[in-house]
């Protein structure tokens, strides 16, 4: 093929890519004015549970805030006590946020993120147990894994998604 028509075709190809691609800025900057709100696979559009589960998370939370961090703990053993309690206060939190899970197609993810909330408790309540036992000072804090992270990121990213900023798991550990 001769080196004009090579150069021809380029210049075409250039071209289109180069309409393309303006065709779809413009397309994301109607959709921008227009008002158009991309949320993720797992926002609740029905806003039920995340306006019922924010105060009993926040209510959760201001206890366990009111306890030292665990890690600030003078010996494993405190330390352990002090995740226990936190870890009950959580649980008697989930209990009550399945109170509110409400009757919609939302409920079947509700459901999936109090349960990897349960395995995150699972998680904590694990790693109490290990400090309490011979060599506590070996003993880490291992989460269970989840979508290529650990669940409690899984856990917190689906809170703030949904507006519950309370419902994250505090970092407390």
């Amino acid at each position: 093929m001769p080196d004009g028509k090579r150069r021809n075709i380029g210049l075409k190809i250039a071209a289109a890519v180069g309409v393309a691609s303006g065709l779809l800025w413009l397309g994301a900057i109607i959709a921008g004015l227009a008002g158009y709100e991309s949320k993720a696979s797992d926002y609740l559009t029905d806003r039920t549970f995340p306006n019922a589960a924010e105060p009993i998370c926040a209510a959760t939370m201001k206890r366990v805030e009111a306890f030292p961090d665990a890690h600030l703990s003078p010996t494993p053993a405190a330390r352990a006590k002090v995740i226990n309690e936190t870890t009950g206060l959580l649980s008697d939190m989930l209990v009550e946020l399945r109170k509110v899970v409400p009757a919609t197609a939302d409920a079947k993810w509700i459901r999936l993120w109090i349960s990897d909330w349960e395995v995150h408790l699972d998680d904590r309540r694990d790693f109490a147990k290990r400090l309490t036992e011979p060599e506590p000072e070996k003993a880490e804090f291992f989460e269970s894994p989840k979508g290529g992270g650990q669940v409690s990121k899984s856990v917190s990213q689906f809170a703030e998604l949904n507006e519950m900023p309370s419902c994250a798991t505090p970092g407390d550990v």
